[in-house]
């Protein structure tokens, strides 16, 4: 086993139900918060479709920027998008991890998503 899930294991499932519960009310508080953003934001995501199978969050905040959405109030929205893309099954995990590309995310490691 390894030191990493010896850890998680040792920390017990309490933390992992407290850990969900916290990001299920920030995901909450961001909707709300930001919900006018995230209608228009899903109104326009659906044509991106046209030009790309597979998108990153990184890709989907690009392409939107780019075709007119103004930036959300909170930077946590984004994230917040991508959850209701995944709950209104527009698109789908792959499974796969690909390499951020804007330099300020410094290359760190993402989910790929498949258009559905």
């Amino acid at each position: 086993m390894s030191g990493h899930k010896r850890l998680l294991e040792s920390m017990g499932q309490q933390d992992l139900f407290a850990a969900r519960q916290a990001r299920d009310r920030g995901l909450t508080r961001t909707r709300t918060h930001n919900s006018e953003w995230l209608a228009e934001a899903m109104r326009l995501l659906p044509a991106m479709k046209l030009d790309f199978h597979e998108v990153t969050g990184e890709s989907i905040r690009l392409w939107l920027l780019t075709n007119g959405l103004q930036a959300p109030a909170s930077p946590h929205a984004w994230g917040a998008l991508t959850n209701a893309a995944v709950r209104a099954k527009l698109i789908e995990d792959t499974g796969r991890v690909v390499q951020m590309a804007v330099k300020k995310s410094h290359a760190r490691r993402t989910p790929l998503w498949r258009f559905r």
